[in-house]
């Protein structure tokens, strides 16, 4: 790189013109270009699952945006189609007359509501994970009716139901996924997005959260692109990727905004009392806004000026944790259906 710099004419890397950022750019390029041309041949044999940080499966997992995304993709098919069975055909027979009699006496919690997301997971319990590794791109895994309503599943009604499941998913109407706090509060981005419900830790809860995995494994497959709407603190979990002061931002931008406050550098001991004057204890809000301890008896125990970084550290490491279970159970659905070695390359905007 620096011989290549070096060539670079004197009076252009002097410049404050676009030429200089413009060659900068493509030495830039050629370089990632060389890199990938490279890793196609060598990452097959990587092993990308690694926890060692001196291996190169842990340092190519770092170096993840610099992979192209063709690439990427190139390999995830290859391995798609390798492990892919002669399935598709399982029926699913749904009732819309059922689900709008469960919204209509209440029925939102897992154990009770009839959504055609809870009828689809209790008609596939008992299918085999290797049914569902259809990878034909439009391929239809399930043989779809409505009760009571015509149609010929010739395509539409497929991409219907299977759209509808995954929306029942972003729905008050159901309560294995909760609106992220942004989207109560109506503050910052992500007001749409939603998260597993830290309640939704019920065997049943977490079997229904490892179908959601399964169902995002068969839209990757099938390149069926159904509308999971979740935000970067669920997309990067489920990709085996660690989370961030700014992913806990992008789901609860008050409580960090809080947190910052609490922290900030100019405050002295005397401004900590005159605004937080014992009012702020060793608890805090869970994502569906339930009081937690961070401490045994937390609500007892006053944050000081001398503990509030102690207090700050507490709330994040729950909170970035706080749904590593039901992540968990996501991921684990997805590996049934998809090999996930490849998974942790790429972004949390690409999946």
């Amino acid at each position: 790189v620096k011989m290549m710099l070096q060539r670079l004419d004197s009076s252009v890397v002097r410049s404050h013109d676009g030429s200089m950022r413009i060659n900068v750019l493509q030495i830039r390029f050629a370089l990632l270009q060389g890199l990938n041309q490279r890793l196609r041949h060598i990452l097959p044999y990587v092993d990308l699952s690694t926890g060692l940080e001196y291996r190169m499966g842990h340092k190519l997992r770092r170096l993840g945006y610099c992979i192209f995304y063709d690439l990427k993709m190139d390999l995830l098919d290859t391995a798609l189609r390798f492990t892919a069975q002669n399935s598709g055909n399982i029926p699913l027979n749904l009732d819309h007359q059922k689900k709008t009699l469960s919204s209509d006496c209440g029925n939102r919690d897992p154990g009770v509501s009839q959504c055609v997301f809870v009828q689809a997971f209790q008609q596939t319990q008992h299918v085999q994970a290797s049914q569902l590794r259809l990878s034909e791109p439009a391929g239809r895994i399930f043989s779809v009716s409505f009760v009571n309503e015509a149609g010929i599943d010739a395509g539409g009604v497929y991409r219907e139901a299977m759209t509808e499941i995954v929306t029942d998913l972003h729905s008050p109407e159901f309560s294995l996924m909760i609106l992220c706090p942004n989207g109560v509060h109506k503050i910052n981005n992500n007001m749409d997005k939603y998260i597993p419900n830290p309640r939704s830790s019920s065997p049943l809860a977490i079997q229904m959260l490892e179908f959601v995995g399964k169902l995002m494994g068969i839209s990757l497959r099938t390149k069926a692109t159904l509308p999971f709407n979740f935000p970067s603190f669920v997309w990067k979990g489920v990709l085996g990727q660690p989370l961030n002061a700014t992913d806990l931002e992008g789901t609860d931008a008050y409580l960090v905004q809080s947190l910052n406050a609490l922290t900030d550098a100019k405050m002295t001991a005397i401004d900590f009392d005159l605004v937080y004057g014992g009012e702020v204890t060793f608890t805090t809000t869970s994502s569906n806004g339930d009081t937690v301890d961070l401490l045994p008896g937390g609500e007892r125990v006053a944050v000081t000026y001398e503990r509030r970084h102690e207090y700050v550290d507490l709330v994040y490491a729950y909170r970035l944790h706080e749904l590593d279970r039901q992540v968990a159970a996501m991921r684990r659905g997805l590996g049934c259906v998809v090999p996930l070695r490849l998974l942790p390359l790429f972004t949390w905007q690409q999946a």
